[in-house]
């Protein structure tokens, strides 16, 4: 069974850190049972932790943006738009998601792209974003060219998943560039529209970490085909592929 913290939330066997863009992604397919570990990552200034272990507990990069996408998952797929607009609010009057003094690098910005992906996902944004959101799917194409393989790419997919939600379908050109990066990802090959060729490789998968049960430290499909860590699964990511498989976008 995937490993599971107290309050619903994915974890691996090592960390929680990476949790919250977890918890979004399993809420995106239909999996509730993270909506209580979720609300508890806001304090009451509107402010988001990376896990509610992390909660006034973590003094250095407590967020960033690519746990921003697994909350704006949970929003797109719960509709708590009040926890959304909390947190915004946060953002305008702090001016980052969390204080510039407890980042060790530029992840506290909350840039133009995640403004446009809010907005997508049905969260108010100041109106600029509003009007020039369009923007988002030329950016995430071109940035996908110069973007690193593995877990930045595996980011660039989370943002197509929030479209596809958004315009009940997916972007299959989208997906076949993905997919050309590491052409043994399901997910890749699920917003390549390849449903079938998906579920089939992530049983496979699941099938042989299940003869040998790895370190449950990854989120496989969010790494190089060449890394397989699939072997070092935490399970989630393979009850993630069962789930979306099973959506009904065409």
């Amino acid at each position: 069974m995937p490993l599971l913290e107290s309050y619903g939330m994915p974890v691996m066997t090592d960390t929680d850190g990476d949790s919250m863009l977890w918890a979004g992604m399993m809420q995106a397919v239909g999996d509730r049972q993270s909506t209580v570990g979720i609300q508890m990552c806001q304090t009451p200034d509107g402010r988001l932790w990376r896990a509610p272990s992390r909660v006034n507990n973590q003094p250095k990069n407590s967020f960033s943006r690519d746990m921003a996408l697994g909350f704006i998952l949970y929003v797109q797929a719960t509709g708590d738009y009040a926890m959304a607009d909390r947190w915004t609010k946060y953002i305008k009057t702090t001016g980052g998601l969390f204080p510039a003094v407890e980042s060790t690098d530029t992840r506290h910005i909350a840039t133009p792209t995640l403004w446009w992906t809010m907005s997508y996902a049905g969260i108010k944004v100041p109106l600029s974003y509003r009007l020039t959101r369009f923007l988002l799917r030329r950016y995430n194409r071109l940035e996908l060219k110069a973007t690193p393989k593995g877990y930045q790419t595996h980011l660039k997919a989370v943002i197509a998943l929030i479209l596809a939600i958004h315009d009940g379908k997916r972007d299959i050109g989208f997906g076949k560039e993905l997919s050309n990066i590491e052409p043994k990802n399901p997910f890749y090959m699920w917003l390549a529209g390849r449903t079938d060729e998906a579920a089939a490789y992530n049983a496979f998968f699941k099938s042989e970490y299940a003869k040998n049960p790895g370190a449950g430290t990854q989120w496989g499909y969010q790494r190089t085909d060449s890394e397989e860590a699939w072997r070092d699964s935490m399970e989630w990511d393979f009850l993630f592929i069962e789930m979306l498989c099973k959506m009904s976008l065409p």
